[in-house]
């Protein structure tokens, strides 16, 4: 840009000067200036849109990505519901428990593969405080994989394990103990899942903003090639 404007003084002040030594090529040399003007605007403005919409390209592609996380806890809360722990006292046995940890292995694979694949552009896209915040979502999202993982394969003290025992039988340090690997899934489970609607949210809002920077980046466009077009037709025709 900088440069720009110092090609574009140094001609116009060529052309004044040629100008009063000999008006007949002022034309053709103001018609430069003008041509290489319109054609510098567009050439930034057409790679400005090309850009917005590749930054587009790739917002579609980090929501879907949250979409389907959200979509696939969301389907195995339906077929393995994490029922809230100040219920399960009066409801499960021991056996309940260990069935339940089972059930893990059936746990989604959840990602943020493509997060991390755009992670460069990801800036050009979304304020610091909305990457923070995604970036601590994923975190909490492995996390949550992890303690599944782990729980997949856990297996109750056998002091404990006694089938069909009702947990209110249980003295409560002990079910405090038995307890507690549930009751910090059941938390990490629901802050994922609370934190993930907020991301869409945030995605939802930057779809918006980018849709229209994309549309009004090519009605830009197109309003600098007809202004280009009737400028070069008025000049043609006082040349």
């Amino acid at each position: 840009m900088f440069e720009f404007e110092i090609l574009t003084n140094a001609i116009i002040h060529s052309t004044i000067k040629t100008t009063v030594i000999d008006p007949s090529i002022s034309g053709p040399l103001i018609g430069a200036i003008i041509g290489s003007t319109f054609t510098w605007i567009l050439a930034h403005g057409t790679e400005f849109y090309r850009f917005t919409k590749k930054k587009k390209g790739i917002y579609v592609i980090l929501n879907s990505e949250v979409e389907n996380n959200i979509s696939n806890l969301k389907i195995f809360e339906i077929y393995h519901p994490v029922k809230k722990s100040y219920t399960i006292r009066d409801e499960w046995t021991i056996n309940d428990f260990q069935n339940f940890y089972k059930t893990l292995n059936d746990f989604p694979i959840l990602r943020h593969d493509n997060w991390d694949k755009f992670i460069d552009t990801v800036p050009e896209i979304f304020t610091q405080y909305e990457i923070s915040k995604i970036i601590e979502c994923n975190s909490k999202l492995d996390k949550l994989s992890d303690l599944a993982r782990f729980l997949s394969n856990y297996e109750i003290e056998d002091s404990l394990n006694q089938d069909n025992l009702d947990l209110k039988e249980l003295r409560f340090d002990d079910y405090l103990k038995i307890t507690e690997n549930y009751r910090t899934f059941e938390k990490n489970f629901n802050d994922l899942l609370r934190d993930l609607n907020t991301i869409k949210d945030i995605f939802s809002e930057k779809g918006k903003k980018l849709i229209f920077s994309l549309d009004y980046d090519l009605l830009l466009i197109m309003f600098i090639e007809i202004i280009g077009i009737i400028g070069f037709a008025i000049l043609l025709k006082f040349l």
